[in-house]
């Protein structure tokens, strides 16, 4: 399934040559009343005419309770209440854990159906300082179906709720200057990779934390391969239609995924409290560009921010596989669990010289229990380079193994890239 989110700013090829100059600030503040929400969800199957859909279920009601707004058809009035708290909650541990403050009104509409699509059409929603979104309610009327039946809710809400935080924060928070439609400005002005970035992370740690959504679960898996991809680029990631993939043969989907690993990065080498007060440190409605950006980063974390990665030394198996699956399971006879089935091994690769073979389902690295792709690169890169140990799956016998991982190199391909 492939998900495209973005902000589009209307109206902003006019800024041509802008600067930091007080007019230039009075034209950005004016700017906000003009942004517009898009949302790109792609999905088809089944088809749904969501217009169609919400017309034929017309609200019974609504619950409001300052930032959020929840409007529902008759009967799922507990459930709306449920949902209208849970929001609230997660906009309480996005300000204490992770610094910023959502801004906007967020305003969800409560919809039944029968059965959640995989696939649904382009739908557009945009109100100046309103973010709009359509959750479908499957025929259990929980929360845990519901959150099965959206797979977008909660990592998009939170993502583009604290994005708009960020940039659009009114009296209540500091703006990151957006990054404007024009050739002048974007050479001096990325700021994407923290905007979006960061927002990712957020909307991925709520997920998992506050909302308990599992590793197979998560919108943007392997952020690791992503940002090892794109790490000479990572910091050029602007606001524009096709992002980098016309030059550099890559999506924004990678950039989003790269963003937000290289957050992981950061609360690694220094910790979410040390990221809050990063972000505690701009100045309330100041406009920042990239070079102010990294300057307060370096006040906060002694270092600019590319250093960080020029320092990380991701960690390479040697395998390529693919995650285990109840399916897979029953056709090799095997009962299932958890892992990662080796396909392929590199030749006097780490997992060759430690003997391990294809066809081993690997189910923990480090002692950290492997459930899928996502969760090895993960453990991987938690690992570094140097000796772990994995524990094997072999015909049904389990193996302990020691592997001494390696350096990526930055030219290979797939699970060892």
């Amino acid at each position: 399934m492939k998900v495209i989110l973005q902000v589009a700013i209307l109206q902003f090829l006019f800024f041509a040559g802008c600067d930091r100059t007080p007019r230039s600030k009075g034209r950005y503040y004016q700017s906000r009343d003009k942004v517009r929400v898009t949302i790109f969800q792609r999905f088809e199957e089944p088809k749904i005419d969501l217009d169609a859909l919400v017309a034929a279920q017309p609200a019974e009601g609504r619950i409001a309770d300052g930032l959020v707004t929840v409007e529902y058809p008759t009967g799922l009035k507990l459930l709306a209440e449920k949902l209208a708290k849970l929001v609230l909650g997660m906009s309480d541990h996005v300000r204490k854990e992770f610094g910023v403050r959502w801004t906007w009104q967020a305003r969800l509409r409560l919809v039944r159906i029968d059965r959640p699509p995989s696939r649904i059409t382009a739908r557009r929603q945009h109100s100046r300082g309103v973010f709009k979104m359509i959750l479908f309610v499957p025929p259990s009327e929980n929360l845990e179906g519901m959150h099965t039946a959206n797979r977008l809710f909660p990592h998009s809400f939170v993502h583009e709720m604290t994005e708009l935080g960020l940039a659009f924060p009114g009296e209540k928070g500091n703006p990151v200057l957006l990054d404007y439609a024009t050739e002048e400005f974007n050479e001096l002005n990325h700021t994407r990779w923290f905007r979006d970035g960061y927002a990712s992370y957020v909307g991925e740690c709520v997920a998992e934390e506050f909302c308990k959504r599992g590793p197979a679960e998560r919108l943007h898996p392997r952020p690791f391969s992503a940002l090892h991809k794109l790490r000479p680029l990572l910091f050029e990631w602007i606001d524009s239609p096709y992002s980098m993939s016309e030059d550099y043969l890559t999506k924004d989907e990678d950039f989003y995924r790269a963003g937000m690993g290289y957050f992981y990065l950061v609360e690694a080498r220094h910790g979410r409290p040390a990221i809050r007060q990063w972000i505690a440190s701009f100045e309330r409605g100041a406009l920042l560009n990239a070079r102010e950006l990294a300057t307060l980063f370096k006040k906060t974390f002694g270092h600019l921010p590319q250093r960080l990665l020029r320092e990380w030394k991701p960690s390479m198996l040697g395998v390529r596989g693919i995650s285990m699956s109840r399916a897979i399971a029953r056709s090799r006879s095997l009962e299932f669990e958890p892992g990662v089935l080796v396909l392929e091994m590199k030749e006097s690769g780490p997992a060759a010289s430690a003997e391990l073979r294809i066809g081993d389902i690997i189910q923990s690295v480090s002692r950290k229990r492997i459930q899928n792709l996502d969760t090895l690169e993960r453990a991987l890169n938690a690992a570094g380079p140097g000796n772990c140990q994995l524990r094997i799956n072999r015909a049904g016998k389990e193996i302990q193994a020691r592997v001494k991982l390696r350096i990526r190199p930055g030219d290979a391909a797939g699970i060892w890239e």
